[in-house]
């Protein structure tokens, strides 16, 4: 995990101050979100923790909220056993390829000098389930779906999107079946 706290401060001390963090529901989850969290506060970044969510909803808080970055913890659809970090740009968009090679050079350098002890940020919750599903309905012609009668089969494949799909399928007046 010191890999994993390392390069969250490489990342964190590239995006600003300012940083969401976010996970899937990997069995390392829990793990290497706590390795990030310690990275970002090491430089003095404050931390909004937005929980288990899916990464578009990371990517959506990241630009709502109007904060500096984000990390995603997430090994997208590789097997359960791998994990990693997707790095997210102000705007809500991955980091570019540029801004990557700056930050694997803070890190292979020896990474950013640490904040002293009155510098060490904080953590705080940020909700961004909610509004993620408000912005997704705000999207789609809600009265033509619930005119519509479907029945709705959703298999999330055991991800995070169970945690917003089926109530989305659900408040456009779907008959839902989740897997």
């Amino acid at each position: 995990m010191d890999l994993v706290t390392r390069l969250a401060a490489a990342v964190g001390h590239s995006l600003g101050r300012e940083v969401a963090v976010g996970r899937d529901g990997r069995t390392s989850g829990s793990m290497f979100r706590d390795a990030v969290v310690s990275g970002l506060l090491s430089v003095g970044c404050s931390v909004h923790d937005a929980g288990m969510l899916p990464t578009p909803a990371l990517q959506f808080g990241v630009r709502e909220f109007g904060l500096d970055g984000g990390l995603m913890v997430t090994a997208s659809h590789n097997p359960p056993e791998f994990n990693g970090v997707k790095v997210v740009a102000s705007d809500g968009v991955e980091v570019s390829r540029g801004r990557e090679a700056e930050i694997e050079a803070l890190f292979f350098g020896g990474g950013p000098e640490l904040c002293s002890w009155d510098g060490i940020g904080d953590v705080r919750s940020l909700d961004v389930l909610e509004p993620y599903r408000r912005a997704v309905l705000s999207h789609v012609d809600v009265d033509a779906v619930r005119g519509a009668g479907l029945r709705v089969a959703l298999d999330p494949g055991n991800g995070v999107a169970g945690l917003t799909a089926p109530s989305v399928a659900a408040e456009l007046g779907c008959e839902v079946h989740t897997v």
